[in-house]
């Protein structure tokens, strides 16, 4: 329990707040899979979203372009 509570309040601050969202979904689960990885970027997908790009284009490295402000 001292683990859920370190992370929910790493994102959270220090408020009681449920495992599971409104409909039931997880919360902590989520934050704690982010926790976990050490990269420069994260992203998190569901699995009912479908992804394309086209021939010399990559979504992904336009996304990253347009936050480089924001994360300086």
């Amino acid at each position: 329990m001292r683990k859920i509570k370190k992370v929910l309040n790493k994102y959270f601050g220090e408020v009681e707040i449920a495992l599971n969202d409104f409909d039931g979904a997880p919360i902590y689960q989520y934050l704690y899979a982010i926790d976990l990885c050490n990269g420069d970027y994260i992203l998190h997908v569901d699995s009912d979203m479908l992804f394309h790009s086209g021939n010399g284009y990559s979504w992904i490295e336009n996304a990253i372009e347009c936050m480089q402000p924001i994360l300086k």
